[in-house]
């Protein structure tokens, strides 16, 4: 270390000392506990056909929906028996600032290729990245994002 740095170093220990014996919070120590941002979390659904039909329509197999969301740059990461991901009953795929699950094993079908997905959930980390390319997705197939917090749906 070169002087500098180690005036640096003292400065601090004889700052943090200072602070002790005044009774006040050690240097580096959160003056408030700040709670983390809370992930978005969003449905991805296809309303029925006709408006007063129950249920909601399948988005499609596996393999289907991988191949629809790849021109959106959303994709497994290849990992797992089956190449999307490492969960039992349930396809991961990555996009830009969100994470998209498709749980295959709740509809009873033998394989991820004959299941029919009803419904997807995502996970946004960044909503900035997230948001633009959710909306073209639903936008493209038809489909609509639900905050199941407040039921609000969108897109």
């Amino acid at each position: 270390m070169g002087r500098a740095e180690l005036a640096g170093v003292h400065s601090w220990i004889i700052l943090t000392e200072c602070e002790r014996w005044q009774g006040l919070p050690r240097l580096g120590a959160p003056l408030h506990s700040r709670p983390l941002a809370k992930r978005r979390t969003l449905v991805l659904f296809k309303p029925p056909e006709t408006p007063g039909e129950g249920g909601m329509s399948p988005l499609g197999t596996v393999t289907e929906l991988i191949g629809r969301l790849k021109g959106f740059n959303v994709w497994p990461d290849g990992s797992g028996a089956m190449g999307f991901g490492e969960s039992l009953g349930t396809a991961t795929l990555y996009g830009p600032g969100f994470i998209l699950e498709l749980p295959y094993a709740a509809s009873g079908a033998s394989s991820p290729d004959k299941a029919e997905i009803t419904q997807a959930l995502v996970y946004c980390n960044d909503d900035d990245y997230a948001w633009p390319v959710l909306s073209r997705i639903c936008k493209a197939n038809a489909w609509k994002m639900m905050d199941p917090d407040s039921g609000r749906t969108f897109g």
